[in-house]
């Protein structure tokens, strides 16, 4: 909970309970009314989790996941908006074109995107997210990962 020390604490009674605290506070970030960017929900267990992870698409694309399967916690980013999906995608951009401008190959890096990535105890997904090619393993965790966020501290990105 480090840096989410002002975003509101829900708890979970259901997937259409959550859409709906998406959606409202989605409308309020595309709207400027707010620049909070995160909803934590409490009392998601693991079995939550897939049933929420099965319904992705209708609680929001613009979303990233974060899960702490120990305190039974899901943190919810939203990315509202064209600019922050360009941000990320335009530093990744810039990484690419800087491992290009040093020699290596163009694709000694696997792009993984927002993939979900699974720990003993959390999961958590990135915005852009890169392995080199010599970790191969589905399992491999990523070792370049952008997270980024709209006026956002470092304690709250990490």
């Amino acid at each position: 909970m480090e840096g989410l020390q002002d975003v509101p604490i829900y708890q979970y009674i259901g997937i259409q309970n959550l859409r709906r605290c998406v959606k409202a506070q989605s409308t309020e970030l595309q709207a400027g009314r707010s620049n909070q960017q995160y909803l934590v929900f409490q009392g998601v267990t693991k079995d939550h989790l897939g049933k929420i992870d099965h319904e992705r698409a209708s609680i929001g694309k613009h979303t990233r996941m974060a899960h702490d399967t120990d305190a039974d916690l899901l943190i919810i980013k939203l990315m509202p908006s064209a600019k922050h999906e360009s941000v990320h995608l335009s530093l990744a951009r810039r990484l690419e074109n800087a491992f290009t401008r040093m020699g290596l190959s163009e694709d000694c890096l696997f792009p993984l995107g927002g993939t979900t990535f699974y720990g003993p105890t959390s999961s958590k997904e990135a915005d852009s997210a890169y392995k080199p090619l010599s970790r191969d393993q589905v399992t491999d965790w990523p070792t370049i990962i952008f997270e980024s966020g709209l006026s956002e501290s470092l304690p709250r990105l990490r």
